[in-house]
């Protein structure tokens, strides 16, 4: 004959997911400590305002080939005798210095919060990545070591929080990347350009990395999403 277990009376307990922190059992579940309660409403939040500014940045870059397009149609037609298409270029000009500037800004608010994110995230999954939380934040801005560092780090959260990493994940970094090196390639051939077809060459290879970008983006704000909603369904699984 069985006898029915007695749960113990309310009070602090050692937590059950084997931490040093003590939860609070009400007579029927455990309460975790408002500490990893903000904790969690902290990443929430960071992952918003991250997303919300990878899409700025989307946008900002998706822009950013408009103009690029106006701006080799215009010199298109000047380089086929068409002067009035001056007036054109200078609005390109005014056009691109603005989004550019633009776009600057918000990438850079893009990577401080993603690394703040991203640092956040790794703090609540300790030991189960193959590199410390603060590896997760500077990996980005380390050279030649953000060229792949940085993916290994969001599949290694993928997984810690206890999801598979999506096949196109690979997708995505070289996507990034390849914005990147088109990037770079645009500015090398802008500090070298002599005629007015190489500067051109100089519009289309910044169509290529806005467009690369975009995409990017796209995926990016599905990994701030998947990733986080992992943290949070880990912490009630506990």
């Amino acid at each position: 004959m069985s006898s029915a277990i007695t749960p113990p009376p309310p009070g602090w307990y050692p937590a059950p997911d084997d931490t040093q922190a003590r939860w609070w059992w009400n007579g029927s579940s455990w309460l975790r400590p408002r500490s990893e309660q903000a904790t969690l409403r902290t990443i929430t939040k960071l992952a918003t305002a991250t997303q919300v500014m990878v899409i700025v940045c989307g946008v900002l870059a998706l822009a950013l080939v408009g103009v690029e397009a106006m701006g080799i149609t215009a010199l298109t037609s000047y380089l086929d005798g068409n002067t009035s298409a001056v007036e054109t270029l200078h609005l390109y000009d005014w056009a691109w210095t603005v989004g550019n500037a633009l776009a600057t800004v918000s990438m850079i608010a893009a990577a401080a919060l993603w690394a703040t994110w991203q640092y956040r995230v790794a703090l609540q999954v300790p030991g189960l990545t193959r590199r410390a939380a603060g590896w997760h934040a500077g990996d980005w801005f380390i050279p030649i070591l953000a060229l792949w560092r940085p993916f290994q780090d969001i599949s290694d959260l993928w997984r810690a929080v206890g999801r598979t990493p999506p096949r196109w994940l690979i997708v995505w970094w070289l996507l990034w990347i390849a914005s990147f090196i088109s990037f770079k390639w645009s500015n090398q051939i802008d500090s070298r350009a002599e005629a007015l077809e190489q500067i051109r060459a100089t519009m289309w290879s910044s169509i290529l990395g806005e467009a690369f970008l975009v995409a990017a983006a796209l995926m990016a704000f599905i990994i701030i999403r998947g990733i986080t909603q992992g943290v949070i369904h880990r912490s009630q699984q506990r």
